[in-house]
């Protein structure tokens, strides 16, 4: 799932997420065959400043990544 690819490249990452959001755009596959589509996904993640910082520092920081990947323009929708 797109979830679960998420916090996997976070971690390989060494990105520690306070909390992940991860949504998913799947309009895309509702178009009709022949018409050019994507899907989406979004990733947020908010992670502590004192992890991107200096130690001690409050607060925390939403970092958003957003992925599109196209959807075959001739392959069967549902």
């Amino acid at each position: 799932t797109a979830r679960s690819a998420a916090t996997s490249s976070l971690t390989s990452q060494s990105v520690n997420c306070v909390s992940t959001a991860v949504t998913v755009d799947t309009a895309g596959f509702a178009a009709p065959v022949g018409t050019p589509a994507t899907v989406t996904a979004t990733v947020r993640c908010v992670v502590n400043l004192a992890d991107l910082a200096v130690p001690g520092v409050p607060g925390t920081r939403t970092v958003t990544a957003t992925a599109s990947s196209p959807v075959d323009t001739f392959r069967e929708r549902q």
